[in-house]
């Protein structure tokens, strides 16, 4: 069981809104508001555990950061440019298969 300071201590660490939270659990912004604020309540199991999800996806993307931090470090002027052409050419090829899918529903 976890009660609502361990919530909101976990909440803050993740950098999350009341309102961010509450979206990622699928509650409104008073439920997690009530959790955090009643001393004598404890937090369902059900939603604990997906905020324990929410930590370790939390963790696992810090390290994916560095890690692509520590490669973009590596790259140089050419390398850079070569990636955001990559980048540019396939946002727009997703918006001609966006245009094509669109004017198939009009057809």
């Amino acid at each position: 069981m976890i009660d609502g300071e361990a919530l909101r201590a976990t909440r803050k660490r993740l950098s999350l809104t009341q309102q961010a939270l509450a979206e990622s659990l699928g509650v409104t912004v008073s439920t997690i508001y009530k959790w955090e604020n009643r001393a004598d309540e404890f937090i369902p199991r059900k939603y604990w555990l997906n905020v324990k999800k929410l930590r370790t996806s939390s963790k696992k993307e810090a390290q994916l950061k560095q890690i692509l931090s520590e490669m973009l470090n590596e790259l140089d002027e050419e390398d850079l440019k070569d990636i955001i052409n990559i980048i540019e050419k396939r946002v727009e090829n997703g918006r001609s298969k966006n245009l094509q899918r669109g004017k198939r529903k009009i057809n």
